[in-house]
């Protein structure tokens, strides 16, 4: 796999299809070839990874870590999936949605928080980088009433871009 990518990365674009077949072949070098597909950043691999993500497969992990290399929008309905359904790596997933940005997320992560999920400080911070303003009432009410298990040394900034002095720690 590792000489494949080499190859590809000197130029040889058809090594990409003998990388992503490796991954779909299921074989013990396929997590691998995911994370490689991964750094190429190809969003041809979307499909196949997205596919291994929502059954579950072996090498769901390495495939969740590849879409979050590559950042396409395809992915989201999938990554949706994964945080609502509470799977696996529904933290990672909720981190990815937060770089891609997408509005679609915002349902899911504010379900989320609302159960207070282990990673629910992730949604809270996936939801500012979409820029969703619907964030600041459970924000607030996080800040004015934490629950007994949060840390007591968090600490949080919260960046206004639309006033002078932006930011604000808490």
């Amino acid at each position: 796999i590792d000489r494949l990518y080499m190859e590809y990365s000197k130029g040889d674009d058809t090594k990409y299809v003998e990388i992503l077949n490796a991954f779909k072949s299921k074989r013990e070098y396929s997590g691998r070839a995911a994370i490689i597909l991964g750094k190429i950043k190809d969003s041809r691999a979307t499909q196949a990874l997205s596919t291994e993500l929502l059954q579950e497969g072996t090498f769901a992990k390495e495939a969740l870590i590849a879409l979050g290399m590559i950042l396409d929008k395809r992915s989201v309905p999938i990554l949706i999936r994964v945080v609502k359904e509470n799977r696996p790596y529904a933290r990672k997933a909720v981190q990815i949605l937060g770089q891609l940005k997408d509005k679609r997320a915002v349902p899911a992560l504010h379900e989320v928080i609302k159960e207070r999920r282990p990673y629910y400080l992730d949604a809270f911070s996936a939801l500012g980088n979409i820029g969703d303003r619907s964030v600041l009432p459970p924000l607030l009410e996080f800040l004015e009433k934490p629950t007994p298990d949060e840390q007591e040394n968090l600490k949080l900034k919260i960046v206004n871009k639309y006033i002078d002095d932006p930011s604000w720690t808490h």
